[in-house]
């Protein structure tokens, strides 16, 4: 319970048919909730994370926790203009703040190349009972409205989404009201020079 909202994490139910089918409608992330409820929800976690954090002194590092799930939440549903999506980054931003959080964005020099490492890297054991990762990214946006409107077919239109939301996030990043911010701009994605990147400017 964070606030006014019960959120759910759904894939605990996936046995449950019935009560996925129940849960389907309030997916926040397929554009079925309000922009207003669906950024009310996600600030109530993180303050509910914030709270708990003040209590210990532990380090938390987080991957994609705020640009990709706003951004991805509210490009595929096409609720949102870039404006209200930056508002929204700098509001989760300040429940942060008392964390005295630092963010890397990291870049990619050549994004075509990093998706096809990825892709590489999430190949299906067993294509019968779940696609490659980029076969389910495909079918996972053109499900979307941004999908429907845009008429998202292939791996190439899936490219021009990740490029528009890249542009998306380059510029909500140069706007964010913080003091410790870091843009990594990033070739060949090795995990292991990422990281200690990230672990130096963090010393």
């Amino acid at each position: 319970m964070y606030g006014a909202y019960n959120c759910i994490f759904i894939p605990e139910f996936k046995q449950d048919e019935n009560t996925v089918s129940l849960l389907r409608s309030y997916i926040a992330d397929d554009g079925n909730i309000s922009k207003l409820r669906f950024v009310e929800s996600l600030k109530g976690k993180v303050k509910a994370f914030v709270e708990n954090a003040l209590t210990n002194d532990k380090i938390y590092i987080f991957e994609n926790v705020i640009f990709q799930q706003i951004f991805n939440g509210f490009m595929r549903s096409l609720s949102c203009t870039t404006e209200e999506m930056v508002q929204y980054v700098n509001e989760i931003l300040e429940i942060l703040s008392p964390l005295n959080p630092t963010i890397f964005y990291l870049n990619p020099i050549d994004l075509k190349a990093q998706i096809e490492k990825i892709a590489t890297e999430r190949i299906s054991d067993n294509y019968d009972l779940y696609p490659d990762w980029i076969d389910w990214m495909v079918e996972y946006l053109k499900k979307s409205k941004y999908g429907i409107l845009r008429n998202v077919q292939t791996r190439d239109d899936l490219m021009i989404y990740f490029q528009e939301r890249i542009a998306l996030e380059r510029k909500c990043f140069e706007q964010l009201k913080m003091d410790k911010k870091y843009l990594l701009m990033i070739d060949g994605m090795n995990y292991d020079t990422n990281e200690t990147m990230i672990y130096k400017l963090c010393q």
